[in-house]
């Protein structure tokens, strides 16, 4: 039995990297009576589920964390992989739904998860065509919990919105990339210039074409062929 709880969780640490959650979460049971377990205890934890995809043990755990060490600002990657599990957990235990509400109690409590859960859940909500959750998901990240969208993630919901009929909503997301870290690429030029070009958006597809050109991002062919 580990004598401390740097011991502890190096050894949870090597039990989870094996895909035995499971018999982590009996070895901190047994250990708990003895050793008090920190805050990175339970991010282990947590990281083992989300890798094993096991939401039911997550939110288990998840509330054995609240009740023991509280809410802390501070413990970004337990939210981060309780939420991200979540997300690619199905439902009714899991799925996107179940991770929005757990944001939402997180909100309150002025804690946040990182970056990641917010890529994770975008992208599924892009996969699932769900342009006003993406756009619910897409606030709450931005105005409420300070974390900012990459490229990538511009991408992806700029082509959602375009895909759903909504090119002017596109082109605000395509606009506002300037006042974040994100440039735009040759993919969101060529998503853009494909709805405008289809919608006979004439203007707002000279402006991008020649921004594009400026950026040297080259042409899809496909696009060649909607001029």
């Amino acid at each position: 039995m580990p004598r401390d709880v740097t011991a502890l969780n190096s050894l949870l640490s090597v039990i989870c990297r094996d895909g035995r959650t499971v018999d982590a979460k009996a070895l901190f049971d047994r250990a708990k009576a003895e050793i008090r377990p920190d805050a990175d205890t339970y991010v282990i934890l947590l990281e083992g589920w989300e890798n094993e995809v096991d939401a039911w043990n997550g939110r288990r755990t998840f509330s054995e964390m609240v009740a023991d060490v509280g809410w802390d600002p501070r413990n970004v990657p337990a939210y981060d992989s309780f939420l991200t599990a979540l997300v690619h957990a199905p439902s009714p235990v899991g799925g996107v739904s179940e991770a929005m509400k757990f944001l939402e109690i997180m909100t309150v409590k002025r804690c946040s998860p990182g970056p990641k859960f917010f890529q994770t859940a975008l992208g599924e909500l892009v996969r699932l065509g769900d342009a006003r959750g993406a756009s619910t998901l897409w606030e709450s990240m931005v105005r409420r919990h300070a974390c900012y969208p990459d490229t990538g993630m511009y991408n992806e919901m700029i082509a959602l919105q375009c895909y759903v009929g909504q090119v002017e909503l596109g082109m605000c997301f395509f606009e506002e990339m300037v006042f974040y870290p994100a440039l735009p690429d040759a993919q969101t030029y060529n998503v853009l210039l494909k709805f405008l070009l289809k919608g006979r958006k004439l203007g707002d597809a000279v402006m991008v074409f020649k921004e594009m050109m400026r950026n040297e991002c080259p042409l899809d062919e496909a696009n060649w062929h909607l001029r």
